[in-house]
């Protein structure tokens, strides 16, 4: 069906859109019914008329509906100005605030109450009082204006100052050096500390969710390990290798040996991070990752400060841990005993390879290095 439009109907059509919608849906349902029926209008004719009526049935019932009334919709700006007018309780004090003139205000909080349909103040002798519906409009829009701050504040421009984003593992090292780091930083300071596992760091670095990871691994983990690196483009330094330490009570039945052998553990309670995810490793090394396994006693803590008063009240229990500084032994009331038997650890800086690190990690490594060089 090929349908022709002169300019005076085009014009007529504008003209209905503009000042006239309900007449223009009107049009729009009547031409509807008969372009499903592939049939042209017909300039005269009865035996359209009652799907005509049918057709203007429709649309008045449609567009008298009230999901599409025209009723101006609620701004953020309204809630704002309820706000304001009830912290002042003045009309005239709330349009200062809000540098608007009295009566745009006014004809605002009239279009919201009867969008509303209910009153949202009343007029007193002390001035404009809220209604008990519009206490609990208050409320709610006060939580959505909180929320539209918020969430504006999370995409704002950050001011300048030290920023840096980091995953790393629970280490007194480490968290020691970053708070010295930060004690000689200037304000204003945008930073985002975040102990975790293994898997999570390297996650962090390879999503960019950390401009810098550091993470911890047995020798047991390296093919798995480098593996992940390459999948993820990410590049790494070695910063520290080590074997892990038995972090006990000063009173510990063990305490007092020199070397404490691995099998001589297995009746004590062993603590250990209960979010710390290890990678399937191959048949071969799972094997190898038995033979270290010795205890059925097991307390897992998810909060790094909880382990120094367990390991001080626990009777037998002990953790295993890199080495520590004396200060902070002396400081928990802790031992640290070596055993030989123990693997090889290492904590390596890893971020992306297309990426350059900012001097704020450059500077946060180079401290962790030195930190390492004097413990």
């Amino acid at each position: 069906m090929r349908v022709t439009v002169g300019f005076s109907a085009s014009l007529r059509m504008i003209l209905n859109i503009l000042f006239f919608p309900s007449k223009f849906m009107l049009h729009i349902c009547q031409y509807a019914f008969f372009i499903i029926l592939q049939k042209p209008p017909p300039r005269n004719g009865g035996k359209y008329a009652a799907a005509m009526v049918f057709c203007t049935g429709i649309w008045y019932n449609i567009y008298k509906l009230p999901i599409c009334s025209r009723r101006p919709a609620m701004t953020l700006q309204q809630l704002r100005q309820v706000q304001q007018i009830a912290a002042t309780h003045s009309l005239s004090a709330a349009a200062r605030a809000l540098e608007m003139a009295q009566p745009n205000l006014s004809r605002s909080l009239k279009e919201l109450e009867k969008e509303l349909g209910v009153p949202l103040f009343r007029r007193t002798a002390r001035g404009m009082e809220l209604t008990a519906a519009g206490s609990q409009f208050l409320r709610y829009a006060a939580g959505i204006l909180t929320q539209m701050e918020e969430l504006q504040s999370l995409y704002a421009p950050q001011p300048e100052g030290f920023r840096l984003r980091i995953t790393v593992p629970r280490a007194t090292y480490i968290a020691d050096t970053f708070a010295a780091m930060l004690a000689d930083c200037p304000a204003p300071m945008n930073v985002q500390y975040r102990e975790a596992g293994l898997t999570d760091a390297l996650q962090d670095a390879a999503s960019g969710e950390s401009e810098l990871s550091i993470i911890r691994y047995q020798d047991i983990y390296q093919p798995w390990v480098d593996t992940q690196l390459a999948q993820n483009s990410l590049q790494s330094r070695v910063l520290r290798q080590y074997r892990m330490c038995l972090l006990m009570s000063e009173r510990h039945p063990l305490a007092g040996l020199a070397d404490i052998p691995y099998h001589l553990l297995g009746q004590y309670p062993q603590i250990l991070h209960g979010d710390v995810q290890l990678p399937v490793l191959e048949p071969e090394q799972r094997a190898r990752a038995a033979e270290l396994r010795v205890g059925e006693s097991r307390i897992y803590v998810y909060d790094r400060g909880s382990q120094f008063a367990l390991l001080r009240q626990v009777p037998g229990s002990y953790m295993w841990v890199s080495p520590l500084p004396a200060a902070e032994l002396a400081r928990q009331q802790l031992v640290q005993k070596p055993c030989a038997e123990a693997g090889l650890n290492r904590d390596a800086a890893i971020w992306p390879a297309a990426a350059e690190l900012s001097d704020n990690a450059r500077r946060f490594l180079a401290c962790v290095r030195q930190a390492d060089a004097l413990w």
